[in-house]
């Protein structure tokens, strides 16, 4: 602290010494970006100077980040606490985040959280200090708030230490720890430093804190979908770190298939090199250009909802939850190079090309209309390849009869060769394995798919 003879001495000159320091600031770095301005290059430093202007330059970013939290945290709760002469005040701005934001047009929602993370260290010393002398960045005090935070309200004390000592110890390893790591490494070693000052509670403690975040995860899950056009969704969804980790497992196994040893495709041993090979072309357009590891994942995600088991869901109005595809039969019916619409029961309207590839699953189910609205079919559970039919077509064919591809059968999608609108029969004869790639491939109008006498599939695009 200044003594008041000393802030006196220093004020004297009428300049308080927070703004005398930022018009030196202003001065100095005027000073460098003229120079910058006149070709001043800092590769021409020697080595040592370029690493000493480098770190210069970020701590003093951080620093100066601190005092700006700082001072945003302090007059926004002045500001809130009712005083009349803060900036916010004297523009009606409903906070001095607010109030600088439209000052100097910057991110309204950012200087909030610079706001709110100044708030949150006011009341850590260590770390204010730490921060303010350029130790500790606010990304790391991001974290070590999160983590005291985090830290159990009901500690109890040590015959040596208290509670507060407690949350003490860890404040300043979890300092400690800044000087040494990155914030994401600070993260990871922030969930065990109990275990270094506390190692007889730290295990108790954790699993106290995992189960409080479990049940306040469940509590905040949630999904959104919204429309934004050009017949897409944006789902949205934010789960606990459980499920994430399930829906990753699955969508990695649909992305890059692999034989399970309880399956029928198991009594072969597909070439690795073509599994790979077919895992490429399934991640390739028709038009050559890439596609990302999030599209893949996106795509799988789709064939994930359109294979699920509606049989194992709950009922409703005693009927298993499920979309059907409403088409007519005269539509249905036509060449497959004619194009026309079916219509979900949620809305959604559909080519006839997608329709018929979902004709042969059993997620969806299709109603074929007759005349005058008669349902002619509802999606009869002897139209699809299941139960023994099921286990008889992996026998005979324990991969994907397209030509070339190796995925095991387990992962295909049970195919009517003679299309069902067709008169085709749901028998082994007429049936087909197709992975989910190939299944959209056969139902394509841009190609043709002949078959082999050997029950492989082959396509030739269009011209």
């Amino acid at each position: 602290m200044v003594s008041s003879a000393a802030a006196e001495a220093r004020w004297s000159g009428g300049s308080h010494p927070l703004i005398g320091g930022v018009q030196t600031m202003i001065a100095t770095l005027d000073e460098m970006t003229t120079a910058l301005a006149a070709g001043s290059d800092p590769s021409w430093l020697s080595a040592a100077e370029q690493g000493y202007y480098l770190a210069s330059l970020q701590q003093i970013t951080d620093r100066v980040t601190t005092m700006k939290q700082a001072a945003l945290a302090a007059l926004d709760a002045a500001h809130q606490a009712g005083d009349p002469d803060g900036p916010a005040a004297s523009t009606g701005a409903r906070s001095t985040a607010d109030w600088l934001a439209h000052r100097t047009c910057a991110n309204p929602r950012r200087l909030a959280a610079e706001a709110k993370l100044g708030a949150r260290t006011a009341t850590r010393i260590y770390l204010t200090a730490a921060m303010l002398d350029g130790l500790v960045s606010p990304e790391h005090a991001r974290v070590i708030i999160e983590c005291l935070d985090a830290l159990p309200t009901d500690l109890l004390a040590r015959d040596d230490m208290s509670a507060e000592e407690l949350v003490e110890a860890v404040e300043l390893q979890l300092i400690e720890y800044s000087r040494e790591f990155t914030p994401a490494e600070v993260a990871r070693l922030a969930k065990h430093v109990l275990e270094v000052v506390d190692p007889e509670r730290a295990e108790q403690i954790e699993a106290e804190r995992l189960a409080r975040a479990e049940r306040e995860a469940w509590r905040r899950t949630k999904l959104t979908t919204r429309g934004i056009g050009e017949g897409f969704i944006r789902v949205t969804a934010d789960i606990p770190a459980l499920h994430a980790s399930i829906l990753d497992t699955v969508l990695d196994t649909l992305t890059h298939p692999t034989v399970s040893p309880t399956s029928p495709a198991s009594q072969t041993t597909p070439d690795s090199n073509n599994l790979e090979s077919e895992a490429s072309e399934s991640a390739a357009p028709d038009d050559g250009q890439y596609l990302s590891g999030a599209q893949r994942r996106g795509q799988a995600f789709c064939t994930l909802l359109e294979n699920l088991d509606t049989t194992t869901l709950p009922q409703r109005h005693g009927t298993a939850v499920a979309v059907t595809v409403v088409v007519d039969e005269d539509r249905l019916r036509r060449e497959v190079d004619q194009h026309g619409l079916a219509t979900t029961t949620t809305g959604v309207e559909v080519s006839l090309e997608q329709a018929r590839r979902l004709m042969c699953g059993a997620g969806v189910w299709p109603a074929v209309m007759g005349g005058a609205s008669v349902v002619l079919d509802a999606g009869r559970t002897r139209r699809f390849f299941d139960g023994r039919l099921r286990a008889a077509l992996e026998i005979a064919h324990p991969t994907c009869q397209a030509t070339g591809c190796t995925i095991p059968a387990a992962w295909c999608d049970g195919h009517h060769r003679t299309p069902w609108a067709a008169g085709g029969t749901t028998t082994v004869a007429d049936g087909a394995l197709l992975c989910p790639h190939h299944h959209r491939r056969v139902h394509d109008t841009r190609y043709d798919t002949h078959w082999t006498p050997t029950g492989e599939a082959t396509f030739h695009r269009r011209q």
